[in-house]
């Protein structure tokens, strides 16, 4: 569950037609960050409501799912977004079209 906001940041950051890897996390940043934040503020904001449960599975599972929520969160944004700044691949790099694409030329 916690993988889907990073999953949402990296392929934004494959599909930006941006040339260098800060225009493409500015891009993915840009297109899919407000998405992602609100994606997690809805997860949170709905399992808040089993925290106050007087059914202790109910309240562990809102505690884990709010928290899963916040941590999949920064995790995106505090090392996801960083790593793909220093390390991302440009250009056809991690392409799986293009030896396909370069053949057919």
């Amino acid at each position: 569950m916690g993988v889907d906001y990073s999953l949402h940041l990296v392929h934004a950051f494959h599909m930006s037609c941006a040339d260098t890897r800060r225009g493409k996390v500015e891009d993915a940043l840009s297109h899919m960050g407000g998405a992602i934040v609100l994606g997690a503020l809805t997860t949170a904001g709905a399992s808040a409501f089993l925290i106050p449960c007087d059914i202790y599975l109910f309240h562990q599972l809102g505690v884990m799912l709010v928290s899963n929520a916040g941590l999949a969160l920064g995790y995106t944004f505090c090392f996801v977004a960083p790593v793909l700044l220093l390390f991302g691949p440009v250009g056809h790099c991690g392409d799986i079209y293009f030896p396909a694409w370069a053949l057919w030329r």
